[in-house]
């Protein structure tokens, strides 16, 4: 069956942090976890903080295609939030790298999907942040 991992962090986090305070960053994880929350409708659907300010969404049942819809999507919904920050707003941005099984043949275990999702987040961030990558 299918199955797609996608592995996203906040675009400049350290920025953020250094610039407004950790209250402010944590104002950015928390508003990326409230988007996430609302796109995720289907009790087979994880998500977990992962390291610092990254997140690991599992979806069971869903091909890359729809991984990349759903990407480009909580992308677009983060791109286009007003976030709290130091008694103003601001916008962010997220990256997220996608693999997906069967799709890609290597990724056939866990630690093997997220290392494919986060090569393919390292690649969203070097082609300039504000990307979703599948492929």
């Amino acid at each position: 069956s299918d199955i797609a991992l996608l592995l996203l962090d906040i675009d400049h986090f350290k920025k953020v942090n250094d610039t407004y305070g950790h209250l402010a960053g944590d104002e950015c994880l928390a508003g990326v976890a409230r988007e996430i929350d609302n796109m995720l409708n289907r009790p087979s659907d994880v998500v977990a903080r992962y390291g610092g300010e990254e997140f690991l969404i599992m979806l069971l049942h869903t091909s890359r295609e729809g991984a990349a819809i759903f990407g480009e999507r909580l992308r677009e919904n983060v791109e286009s939030h007003d976030f709290r920050v130091d008694g103003g707003t601001g916008k962010i941005t997220i990256s997220a790298g996608i693999s997906s099984h069967p799709e890609d043949l290597d990724a056939a275990d866990p630690e093997q999907m997220i290392k494919r999702a986060d090569n393919r987040l390292y690649q969203a961030k070097h082609d300039g942040r504000n990307k979703v990558v599948y492929a």
